[in-house]
């Protein structure tokens, strides 16, 4: 399991990456406007292709609530569905992974 602060985007994203081959991942943040919450859903995978891992979400699903009493026009609570999210992590950045820092995957 590895996490990734983002202290200037107010968030934090989990990711497991199980001996199967299957993922799972949540994200989370608060900002002044809004609170959201990110989780995996359906055949998620992850696969080392040379140098890097390529982690497979079938599908992202994001759930949004909006803070403020007059929301921004645009802007409202609920939750959207993102298909087929991909994204790569270097090896050596996951091989070095710490219990510290932020910007990076990181061990819990």
């Amino acid at each position: 399991s590895y996490i990734y602060i983002k202290p200037g985007d107010k968030k934090t994203e989990k990711l497991t990456l199980n001996l199967d081959g299957t993922v799972e991942y949540t994200e989370e943040g608060d900002s002044g406007l809004e609170t959201f919450h990110s989780v995996a859903e359906g055949n998620s995978t992850w696969e080392i292709e040379g140098e890097k891992v390529t982690i497979k979400l079938e599908t992202l699903r994001k759930t949004t609530k909006i803070k403020s009493m007059q929301p921004i026009p645009g802007m409202e609570s609920g939750s959207t569905t993102d298909p087929n999210v991909y994204f790569a992590i270097t090896t050596q950045e996951l091989l070095n992974a710490k219990n510290f820092g932020t910007n990076k995957w990181r061990l819990p």
